[in-house]
C-alpha cells in the first residue's frame, strides 16, 4: 500500500477475530527491531479495522480503514 502499511484480508472473519489476528501480528512484528550491523531500532505497529461488504467500493474502504489506523497512531504517540 504504501513504504511502511500493508493490508491483510481475512476471508469471513468477524470483528473479534480481526482484532485478535491484527494484535497478534502488531506483538510479533513489535517484538523483532530492524538491525543493521550494531544499529537496531524499535518497530510500531498501528491499525485499522473495516468490514467488507461486496457492494463497498475498495478505495472507500482503504480510505477508511487508513483513518483509524492513523487515530490509533495519533493516540499511541501521544501516551
Amino acid at each position: 500500500m504504501g513504504g511502511d502499511e500493508f493490508a491483510v484480508t481475512l476471508v469471513q472473519a468477524d470483528h473479534e477475530t480481526a482484532m485478535a489476528k491484527a494484535q497478534s501480528l502488531a506483538q510479533v512484528i513489535e517484538a523483532t527491531p530492524v538491525t543493521l550491523g550494531e544499529w537496531s531500532a524499535p518497530l510500531h505497529v498501528s491499525f485499522g479495522l473495516r468490514e467488507i461488504d461486496p457492494d463497498t467500493d475498495p478505495e472507500v474502504v482503504l480510505a477508511e480503514v487508513g483513518a483509524v489506523m492513523f487515530l490509533n497512531k495519533r493516540a499511541r504517540t501521544a501516551t
